[in-house]
C-alpha cells in the first residue's frame, strides 16, 4: 500500500486559529498522511516548548479520525531570520532528499506551501516543480477565502480550548486544500534549461525538454531545435523535414559535396567547443583525405577517380598509376621505390600535392595538418586514454585542437569550399535564431 508523507513548516496560524484548522492541521485532516515532518524555526520551537501545541493538536486529530500519525520534529532552534529564501532552499532540499530516500515507488510526498514565511513557501514551490520525486505542493485557503482580518491574541494560547472549539471538527467541514501546479514557473525553468543546453551545443538534451513543453513553444522554435539536433548528426533529410515550413535557413552552404564537407567540419568544431577531443581526433582522418583529394583536383588538375577503384574503400589501380609516369614517379620516389598501392591514405595524397603544387603555403599547411593527424590519431586508439587539449599539444609540437581546425579551414580555401564568417559561425547564428524564438 503506497504511503503518504507530509513536510510542513509551521506558521503563525498553526495549529488552530479563528476556531479553524491552520494549514498544517487542515492538510493532515484532509490527506491523512502516514508520517508528518514538522519543521520548526526558532520562534516556533519556543511555542512548542511552552505548551506542545502542534503535537497535541496532531495527536487529537489522530484520535478524532482514528488514524495514527507518525511524526518527526525538525527543530531549527537557532534560526530566527526566517525571510532568507536561499537559506531555506538549501535546508528544505536536504530534508526532502532524505525523505525521498526512505520512500518506495508509488509513495507520495506532500509539502505545505501555505504555512511559514514567504521564503519558506517559495523554496518549497520551486523544489516541488524541479524535483524528480513525486512531490505535490498543497495550498490551504483561509476559512473566509481571503486575507485574515481579525486579530487574535496568541500570547495566552490554549491548545486544549482551541481544539475543543475547532469548527473544522464538524463532519461537514469545508475542504480548503488545493494541489498547486506552478505551470508558469515550470515552463520558465525549462525554457532556461533549453537555452543553456543550446548554448553548449547539447541539442539532444534541449530537445528532450522541448518535447515536454512542446505546446508552450512556438512551432518555429520547436522545429529549429529538432533541426539543430539533426544537423549535429549530419541528418540532412530530418533537417529538411523540420524546416520545410520555417522561413529561416540554417545551412550556409547548399551545393552537395561542399555542403557535406562544411557540415562535417562544423560538427568537428562543435566537438572542440564541447571538449570532446577524442571524438574530434577520430573524425579528422576522413576530412584530411577528402580535402587532399579535392585540392588535387582544384589546384593540381588530378582526378583521383582516374587512378583508383572502389567506393567505400578507395584503392589504387596500379595499372593506371604506372601508365602515368609523372604520378607514378612521385609516389615511387616518396616511398623509396617501395610503393605497393593498396588503400588510398592521406599521406599518399600529401606526397602528390607536394610533388605537383608550386604553392609553398599550401604545401606547408597540408604538411602540418597531415603531421598533426598522424601524431594525434594514436592518442585516442584506446578508450582508457584521457584525451585533452594538453595531450594533443604535447603530441603535435604545441598545436591545439583549435590550431589543427584552423589548418583544416585553410585547406578548405584551397579546395574552393565556401568559407568566411557566415559559414564558420553558422552554429552560433543558428543558436541565435533559437534564442530569438525561445523568447517569443
Amino acid at each position: 500500500m503506497p504511503k503518504k508523507y507530509l513536510f510542513s513548516p509551521i506558521g503563525g496560524t498553526d495549529p488552530i486559529k479563528y476556531n479553524r484548522d491552520g494549514a498544517f492541521l487542515h492538510i493532515c485532516r484532509v490527506y491523512r498522511p502516514d508520517k508528518v515532518y514538522i519543521y520548526m524555526s526558532g520562534e516556533v520551537c519556543e511555542h512548542h516548548k511552552e505548551d506542545n501545541r502542534y503535537v497535541y493538536c496532531l495527536e487529537k486529530m489522530g484520535e478524532w479520525l482514528d488514524h495514527k500519525f507518525e511524526y518527526e520534529l525538525i527543530q531549527d532552534k537557532d534560526l530566527f531570520e526566517v525571510h532568507d529564501y536561499n537559506r531555506f532552499y538549501d535546508k528544505f532540499r536536504n530534508y526532502l532528499r532524505d525523505i525521498g530516500e526512505n520512500t518506495e515507488p508509488g509513495d507520495i510526498i506532500y509539502v505545505n506551501v501555505t504555512s511559514g514565511t514567504a521564503a519558506m513557501q517559495s523554496a518549497l514551490h520551486v523544489m516541488a516543480e524541479i524535483s524528480e520525486e513525486k512531490i505535490i505542493p498543497v495550498q490551504v485557503v483561509t476559512p473566509e477565502g481571503r486575507m485574515n482580518s481579525r486579530y487574535e491574541n496568541r500570547d495566552s494560547y490554549s491548545a486544549e480550548l482551541e481544539w475543543e472549539y475547532n469548527e473544522d471538527n464538524e463532519k461537514d467541514f469545508t475542504n480548503r486544500c488545493t494541489e498547486v501546479k506552478c505551470e508558469n514557473l515550470r515552463i520558465l525553468i525549462q525554457r532556461n534549461l533549453i537555452r543553456k543546453f543550446t548554448k553548449s551545443y547539447d541539442y539532444k538534451a534541449a530537445c528532450i525538454i522541448a518535447d515536454d513543453i512542446k505546446l508552450d513553444l512556438s512551432d518555429t522554435c520547436y522545429a529549429l531545435l529538432k533541426a539543430a539536433e539533426a544537423r549535429l548528426q549530419l541528418d540532412a533529410s530530418t533537417i529538411s523535414k523540420y524546416l520545410k515550413d520555417v522561413s529561416y535557413e540554417i545551412i550556409p552552404v547548399r551545393s552537395g559535396n561542399h555542403r557535406n564537407m562544411v557540415e562535417y567540419m562544423l560538427s568537428l568544431e562543435v566537438k572542440i567547443k564541447k571538449g570532446e577531443y577524442a571524438d574530434f581526433i577520430r573524425g579528422i582522418t576522413p576530412v584530411v583525405v577528402n580535402l587532399f583529394e579535392m585540392i588535387l583536383e582544384s589546384r593540381c588538375g588530378i582526378k583521383l577517380c582516374d587512378y583508383t577503384y572502389g567506393k567505400d574503400q578507395r584503392k589504387w589501380d596500379m595499372d593506371k598509376l604506372q601508365n602515368d609516369k609523372r604520378i607514378w614517379d612521385i609516389l615511387s620516389n616518396s616511398y623509396d621505390y617501395e610503393f605497393k598501392g593498396g588503400l588510398v591514405y592521406s599521406d599518399h595524397l600529401l606526397q602528390l600535392i607536394k610533388g605537383i603544387s608550386k604553392d609553398n603555403e599550401l604545401i606547408r599547411t597540408a604538411d602540418e595538418v597531415r603531421n598533426a593527424e598522424s601524431k594525434v590519431r594514436n592518442i585516442a586508439a584506446h578508450d582508457i586514454v584521457s584525451v585533452t587539449d594538453a595531450s594533443i599539444k604535447s603530441s603535435t609540437k604545441n598545436l591545439s585542437a583549435k590550431d589543427i581546425f584552423s589548418g583544416l579551414k585553410k585547406l578548405c580555401r584551397y579546395a574552393d569550399i565556401p568559407g568566411g564568417k557566415e559559414v564558420w559561425d553558422s552554429y552560433d547564428r543558428m543558436n541565435d535564431l533559437i534564442f530569438k524564438e525561445l523568447g517569443q
